[in-house]
C-alpha cells in the first residue's frame, strides 16, 4: 500500500525571495512538493531539478490558460504529476536517485523570476534493528552485558538507546562502521525486570526493537556455565602468554645476527585465517542467548626504527585442541617477527588509498562543473557571448539570464526569439549559432551570464558567461626629461601619462619589447649620435592605445607626424562582402577619412549628431561602399578578383594623421570537386584524381580514407591505390578547400576491385557529395 508523504523539516530564507525548504521522503512512496505561499501575479511557472548525479531536468512547464507540459525526460516518465491551483509537484513513486534540489521559477514579468528551493532527500525505509545480547556475565553480583543493535543493508541510519522509559546519553554507546552501535551496561541484582530499547532512524522513517537483559543473568545453571567458562579461558590464555614469551626469547637469541643483517629488507607477508571457539551459550530452556567471548591479552610489538610502534590486541579463545597439541613454536615467532612489517605496508597502503579518493572526488567534481568562460567588452561597444558547449539539433527551449535571476532572452524550437522588456530590450541580436550579441555596453552590464538548454528529454544543461565592461583607453602622451653629461650620453627618463585607471603599462624600443618594463616610467641611456623610437602600450582587458615618442640626435625628442601600422590580413568571396576594421575612439576630433587603393575610393567626413557625409571617387565603388557608424568601418560588398590589393584608411585630426593599411585577398567559392579513376596493370592498381572546375589555383587537396580501422590522411589531388582493401575500406574522400570555402566528394571504389574488370583510362564517378 502506498502512503502520500511530504515531509518538510525546515525552512531557509537565503535572500530575496529565494526559500529552500529540506524534504525528506521514503524510497518508492509518494512526495508531494507545495509551495507555503503562491506567487502573485505569475505569467509563467517551471518545475525543474538539479540532481545529487548533477543532471539538470526541466519536469513542468505551465503558462496561463494553457495546458502543463510534462515534459519527455526519461527519468520522470509516468511518475509526474503537476496540479496547477496550488502550483505543486507530486512524484509517485519517489526513487532514491531522485535526491536534488527541485526549483519552482514563477515568472512575475519584465523578465523576473521568484524561485523556491525544495532540497529533496529519499531514504529507504528502516526495518526492524536486529537487537541481540553479545556477551552477558555475573561479576561481583552485577551482571555485565553487551548489547548489539544493527539493520543489515540500510544507509544513513542512526541509532539511540533507552532503558524502560529513560534515554540513555549518546556518548555512552558506540557507532560502528556498517550500520552497527554496540551499548555496554551494567545491572544489578537487585534490579527489577530490565527491558532496553534500540531505536534506528533516518530522516524519513524509524523502527524499534526490545530486549529483556535482566532474564540472561538470573539463571544459576546459566552462571555456573559461563564462570566455568571463564576461568578456564583465563588459564588458557595465561599458559599461552608464558609459552609466547619463552619461545620469542629462544628466538630472538639464536636468530639475532641473521636479523641484524636483514633488518633492512621485508620480511615476507603471511596471511593467517582467525580460529575461533564460537560455541553459543544455552539458558535453561535450551535456547541459544550469547556467543561467549574469550579474555583479551595485550601484546605490545614493536617495529624496525623506521616505522613507529603499534599496539597489537588480539582476542585469544582457548580451541578444543589446546589439550592434545602444542602449538608450533615456528608459528609463534612467524608472528612477532612479520607484524611489524605488515602493519608498516598496511599504513603506506591506506595512505595511498585516501589519496586516490581524493583524486576521485576532485574528478568527479571537474567532470560535474558547469564551465564558465570570460569575455571582456568596452564601453559603448559590442560583444559576442558565444557558448563552447554545443546545442543539440532538437531542443526544447534557450534562456539566457543576467546575474542568474533575470530572463533577458528565450528562444523556444521553430519559434522566433522573445526579449522580454527590460534594459536589455533593444539591446541584443540572437543569432543561428545560438551566440548572444550585445551592443552599446555600459559598466553596469558587467556580470554573469547563463544560457539554459532543455533538450527534448526535458533535460536542461548550462553555461555561464562572465562578462566584464572596461572603459576604453584614451591615447596616452609621453613626457621626457633629458639631459646630457660630460662623455656625450643623453640620459633620459620617459614618463607615460594616460587619462585611465586599472591599466597595464609595456615599452617596446626600436619595435622590440622591453622585458620587464612593466611601470607607467622609463630609464634609458644613449649615445648623442644614435637614433632611436620608443613606444608605450597601455592597455586593460578590453582595448589598449599607443603613445610614441623620436629620439634624434644630439639628445632632441619629437612626436611623429604621420604613423603607419603593419598591414591587416583580410579575405573575401567573389560575390560576398568584406569589413575593414577602423577603430576610432569617439573623443578623438576627426577632420576627414580618407581610403585609398589605386586611386582614391571615397572620403568620408564625420558630422556632430549626423551621420557621416560619404563622397565616393571610384565608379567601381559606387553602391557598393557603405561605412558602418561610430567606428567608420568601410563594407564593400559584391567582391569581384578585381578588388584584390591594398587598401589605407587614412584619418586626419588637427595635430596628427594616421595610417592603417590593409592587404585584401579574394577567392573563388570552391564547388563540389570532380573524382576520376584510372585502372593501372590489372585490377585494384588504381589512382584517384581530385580536381575542381573553378578556384583551382587557390585550391588544396585532402585525400581521406580508412586502413584496418584507422583513418588515413594524404595532401595532394591525386592518390594511389596498390591492392584491394577489406570490405569496410572501399570509400574513399577528396576535400578541396581554399581560406574561404569548401567542397568534398566521396566514391567507393568497389566496382573498380572486382575481378575481371576492363582496364580503362580515367572514368568519371557518380559520388556521394555532402
Amino acid at each position: 500500500m502506498r502512503i502520500s508523504l511530504c515531509l518538510l523539516l525546515f525552512s531557509v530564507v537565503h535572500g530575496g525571495d529565494c526559500k529552500e525548504m529540506e524534504v525528506a521522503a521514503v524510497a518508492e512512496e509518494s512526495i508531494q512538493l507545495q509551495p507555503v505561499k503562491l506567487p502573485e501575479p505569475w505569467t509563467e511557472i517551471i518545475w525543474k531539478v538539479t540532481l545529487d548525479s548533477a543532471e539538470m531536468y526541466r519536469i513542468v512547464t505551465f503558462n496561463k490558460g494553457e495546458p502543463p507540459d510534462l515534459g519527455s525526460s526519461p527519468h520522470f516518465i509516468s511518475r509526474v504529476t503537476f496540479h496547477p491551483e496550488n502550483l505543486s509537484l507530486q512524484i509517485d513513486p519517489v526513487k532514491k536517485s531522485d535526491s536534488g534540489l527541485y526549483t519552482l521559477v514563477a515568472g512575475i514579468g519584465g523578465g523576473r523570476v521568484d524561485n523556491t528551493k525544495f532540497r529533496v532527500s529519499v531514504f529507504d525505509r528502516v526495518r526492524q534493528p536486529n537487537l541481540t545480547v553479545l556477551s552477558a556475565h555475573l561479576e561481583l553480583g552485577q551482571c555485565n552485558a553487551t548489547l548489539s543493535c544493527s539493520v543489515p543493508g540500510a544507509d544513513r541510519v542512526t541509532y539511540s538507546w533507552s532503558r524502560g522509559t529513560s534515554r540513555i546519553p549518546s556518548d555512552r554507546d558506540h557507532q560502528l562502521p556498517g550500520n552497527r552501535s554496540l551499548l555496554h551496561v551494567v545491572i544489578n541484582a537487585d534490579s527489577s525486570d530490565v527491558f532496553y530499547r534500540c531505536k534506528a532512524s533516518n530522516q524519513a522513517s524509524w523502527d524499534a526493537d526490545t530486549v529483556d537483559v535482566k532474564s540472561l543473568c538470573d539463571f544459576p545453571a546459566t552462571v555456573g556455565l559461563f564462570q566455568k567458562y571463564l576461568w578456564e579461558i583465563v588459564a588458557a590464555g595465561l599458559g599461552l602468554l608464558l609459552l609466547l614469551t619463552a619461545l620469542t626469547l629462544i628466538f630472538l637469541c639464536k636468530h639475532r645476527k641473521k636479523r641484524s643483517s636483514s633488518k633492512d629488507s621485508d620480511p615476507p607477508l603471511t596471511i593467517y585465517e582467525e580460529v575461533e571457539d564460537s560455541r553459543p551459550r544455552r539458558n535453561a530452556n535450551g535456547n541459544a542467548q550469547s556467543r561467549i567471548v574469550g579474555n583479551t591479552i595485550y601484546a605490545e610489538i614493536n617495529s624496525n626504527p623506521q616505522v613507529a610502534d603499534f599496539t597489537v590486541y588480539a582476542a585469544v579463545q582457548r580451541p578444543p585442541s589446546v589439550k592434545r597439541k602444542k602449538i608450533n613454536p615456528s608459528f609463534i615467532s612467524t608472528i612477532y617477527s612479520e607484524i611489524a612489517a605488515m602493519l608498516g605496508k598496511m599504513a603506506a597502503a591506506v595512505t595511498t588509498f585516501a589519496c586516490l579518493v581524493v583524486l576521485s572526488n576532485l574528478q568527479v567534481y571537474e567532470a560535474t562543473e558547469v564551465p564558465c568562460s570570460q569575455v571582456n567588452g568596452i564601453v559603448n561597444g559590442t560583444v559576442y557571448l558565444n557558448p563552447k558547449r554545443s546545442v543539440p539539433e532538437e531542443y526544447k527551449q534557450i534562456t539566457w539570464w543576467f546575474n542568474e535571476s533575470l530572463t533577458i532572452l528565450t528562444k523556444k524550437c521553430d519559434q522566433p526569439v522573445s526579449y522580454p522588456n527590460g534594459s536589455f530590450h533593444t539591446k541584443l541580436r540572437y543569432h543561428e549559432n545560438h551566440t548572444l550579441e550585445i551592443k552599446q555596453l555600459q559598466k553596469q552590464d558587467s556580470s554573469t551570464y547563463r544560457m539554459d538548454v532543455e533538450d527534448s528529454q526535458s533535460q536542461e544543461k548550462s553555461e555561464r558567461i562572465r562578462l566584464d565592461v572596461y572603459d576604453p583607453i584614451p591615447k596616452p602622451s609621453v613626457n621626457v626629461t633629458s639631459r646630457v653629461n660630460e662623455d656625450g650620453w643623453c640620459n633620459v627618463t620617459l614618463e607615460c601619462i594616460v587619462a585611465a585607471t586599472q591599466v597595464t603599462y609595456r615599452w617596446c624600443e626600436n619595435e622590440k619589447d622591453l622585458v620587464g618594463k612593466s611601470s607607467s616610467t622609463l630609464d634609458v641611456q644613449l649615445k648623442s649620435e644614435s637614433d632611436a623610437s620608443y613606444k608605450c602600450i597601455v592597455s586593460n582587458p578590453a582595448s589598449e592605445e599607443t603613445g610614441f615618442i623620436y629620439y634624434r640626435s644630439p639628445c632632441t625628442w619629437n612626436d611623429a607626424r604621420t604613423t603607419k601600422s603593419q598591414a591587416i590580413q583580410l579575405t573575401g568571396m567573389v560575390g560576398g562582402s568584406v569589413v575593414f576594421p577602423f577603430k576610432v575612439p569617439p573623443w578623438v576630433p576627426v577632420e576627414t577619412i580618407v581610403w585609398n587603393s589605386v586611386t582614391t575610393l571615397a572620403t568620408f567626413t564625420p558630422r556632430k549628431g549626423k551621420p557621416a557625409a560619404v563622397k565616393v571617387l571610384d565608379k567601381r565603388y559606387i553602391g557598393r561602399l557603405r561605412v558602418l557608424d561610430q567606428t567608420y568601418s568601410l563594407v564593400i560588398s559584391n567582391l569581384s578578383m578585381l578588388d584584390r590589393g591594398i587598401y589605407r584608411a587614412q584619418i586626419n585630426t588637427e595635430f596628427t594623421t594616421t595610417v592603417t593599411e590593409y592587404l585584401l585577398r579574394v577567392y573563388k567559392k570552391i564547388p563540389v570537386p570532380d573524382v576520376a579513376v584510372a585502372i593501372l596493370n590489372g585490377t585494384c592498381n588504381l589512382l584517384l584524381n581530385c580536381s575542381v572546375a573553378e578556384g583551382a589555383e587557390s585550391a588544396t587537396f585532402i585525400w581521406t580514407y580508412t586502413r584496418r580501422r584507422v583513418i588515413q590522411i594524404k595532401e595532394g589531388p591525386t592518390l594511389r591505390i596498390l591492392s584491394r582493401p577489406r570490405a569496410k575500406d572501399l570509400v574513399h574522400t577528396c576535400l578541396a578547400r581554399n581560406p574561404v570555402s569548401q567542397g568534398s566528394k566521396t566514391i567507393s571504389i568497389e566496382d573498380y576491385c572486382e575481378s575481371g574488370s576492363p582496364a580503362s583510362i580515367f572514368q568519371a564517378l557518380k559520388a556521394t557529395c555532402f
